[in-house]
This record gives structure tokens, C-alpha cells and sequence, in this order.
């Protein structure tokens, strides 16, 4: 059962497809970033051109939309990408507090409630007290990480 409950299996699965997206949200900006300029390029010559034959301002505009539009885009796959770095981040911590409490329950609390229950001598009190506390903290424990 605890195995189960601190089987990081799943979180790197996660992780692996958090680094696929972003390495593809990655390629997306730099895309949308080559779109950028080159827009900022037909503007500057449209902008530019001859006074005495200008383009119609249908053909401004419709680059100045253009430019919006894909700027739009771009601070979108930006958002998505903080998105999935903060995920990361999390699916991280909650990767290193399984691997934590995975490490705590087989070197610590595993042997101490194992020889608190072979024990062929009565419990004092006191020995009762702070394994109930332990069999306690485990379950508080097991319940987080459920």
C-alpha cells in the first residue's frame, strides 16, 4: 500500500510530456517570432514607399491588424509555456516529497513500528504513547499523499 502511495511512476510520465510541450510551445514563439519581424518589415516599407504613390489604407491597416494578431498569439504561447512551468514545478516538488517520504518510511519509521510490534517484552506507557504518535503521523502522512 505504501509503495503505491510513493510510486513516482506517474509524476515522471508527467514531467516527460510537461518537457515535450514545452519544447514544442518553444518552436511555436520562435516561429511566431519570425512572423513578428517580418511583418515589422512590410510595415517599415509600407510606411516608407513613395508619397507620390502611396499603398491604400486598406493594405496598411490590414498589416497593422496582422501584426496584432499574431503579437496576440505569441503573448498566448507565452502564457501557455509559464503555464506549464509552473506545472513542472510543482509536479517537481511533489516528485521530490514522495521520493522524501518514500526514503523516511523505508530507513525510519518502517523499522521503528516493525520492532515496536515484534517486541516480546510489555510496552511501558510511554513506549505505547510514542508509537500510537508515530502510527499516527504515518497515517497524516499516507493521507497527504493520497
Amino acid at each position: 500500500m505504501l509503495d503505491e502511495l510513493l510510486d513516482i511512476s506517474e509524476e515522471v510520465d508527467l514531467m516527460n510530456e510537461i518537457k515535450d510541450v514545452h519544447d514544442e510551445l518553444v518552436m511555436i514563439k520562435s516561429i511566431f517570432a519570425s512572423q513578428l519581424d517580418v511583418i515589422i518589415q512590410l510595415r517599415e516599407n509600407t510606411t516608407y514607399r513613395n508619397p507620390v504613390k502611396p499603398l491604400p489604407l486598406s493594405v496598411i491597416d490590414k498589416c497593422n491588424r496582422l501584426y496584432e494578431l499574431v503579437d496576440q498569439r505569441r503573448a498566448k504561447v507565452e502564457e501557455m509555456d509559464e503555464t506549464a512551468a509552473r506545472a513542472y514545478k510543482s509536479l517537481n516538488n511533489l516528485f521530490d516529497l514522495k521520493r522524501q517520504c518514500y526514503t523516511l518510511s523505508k530507513h525510519i519509521l518502517l523499522p521503528i513500528l516493525t520492532n515496536g510490534i515484534q517486541r516480546s517484552k510489555p510496552m511501558s506507557l510511554k513506549h505505547i504513547i510514542h508509537g500510537r504518535f508515530l502510527k499516527t503521523a504515518v497515517a497524516i502522512l499516507l493521507l497527504c499523499l493520497s
